[in-house]
């Protein structure tokens, strides 16, 4: 059996373009060969070095997967790029980002931005909304749940960067970070920083929105996130609300309780 690779060009008039490839199979009409399962394993484990070699490739070819591989390059400054987002090199995206290449040796994807804007991003959506991202990444938006995971499929970790209304700054900074497929279900640990654990409550939550999962919690506090077992001890998707001390707010419980944040980043980097 052999292969012949076929690629779809991109589309031009895309905010982001997709690039899908697909192999067509040529058979020579013999029995199919029977493979016991150590053939197997050996298929995969070679399978799984050729994409880290295709992975490789691209981030050489100037394909960066994350801002990480963009710093890497020696691109040193924070702002907005490109980068090619997949499962696979064959089902890469591009994907507009912002790069945090200062905080913490840098190299950080911003996932979430909250912050006083002339125009407030309404974070109070639905599942469809969060999976697939919204807003403006130069302002307040969410990176979208799906591009949130596959970022960080091999293990991250996530950065939270606060700022009350005095202009006083907290973090809190954790070593473990993935989602799961699905239900996105929150796998986070290893903290450090000066803003407290608040994320330590949320642990194995899947993500609720105003029509799925916890939907009581979510109507209640008017946005997405990893509500569930253990209460609640923060959200940084609420509504902003400047001088407001609401369940409802942006907030962080162990730093500021339910005070309005006046500024609030998530970001990831590659372990």
């Amino acid at each position: 059996m052999s292969y012949i690779p076929a690629t779809l060009a991109k589309k031009e008039d895309m905010p982001y373009s997709d690039f899908s490839s697909c192999w067509l199979f040529e058979y020579s009409g013999s029995k199919p060969i029977e493979k016991d399962d150590k053939d197997d394993k050996n298929d995969k484990d070679k399978d799984d070095k050729d994409n880290k070699d295709k992975d490789d490739k691209i981030a050489k070819d100037g394909k960066p997967k994350d801002c990480s591989d963009i710093l890497a390059s020696g691109r040193n400054k924070s702002g907005m790029y490109t980068i090619w987002t997949g499962e696979s090199p064959t089902t890469r995206k591009q994907l507009r980002v912002y790069c945090d290449m200062e905080t913490d040796d840098g190299g950080w994807t911003v996932i979430q931005r909250r912050g006083k804007f002339p125009v407030q991003q309404d974070f109070y959506k639905d599942w469809e909304s969060y999976k697939n991202g919204f807003g403006n990444v130069s302002e307040e938006f969410w990176l979208g749940n799906e591009n949130i995971r596959v970022l960080c499929r091999e293990g991250c970790k996530i950065r939270f960067d606060l700022v009350d209304e005095k202009g006083e700054k907290g973090f809190a900074l954790y070593q473990n970070f993935t989602l799961t497929s699905g239900n996105y279900r929150i796998n986070i640990g290893g903290y450090s920083g000066n803003a407290g654990d608040g994320m330590q409550y949320h642990n194995n939550n899947d993500f609720s929105t105003k029509e799925k999962g916890d939907t009581e919690r979510a109507n209640k506090h008017k946005g997405g996130w990893w509500y569930g077992r253990g209460g609640y001890h923060c959200n940084l998707n609420g509504i902003y609300q400047p001088d407001k001390y609401d369940q409802a707010n942006v907030f962080w419980m162990n730093w500021r309780e339910l005070t309005n944040l006046a500024s609030a980043e998530m970001k990831v980097r590659p372990k």
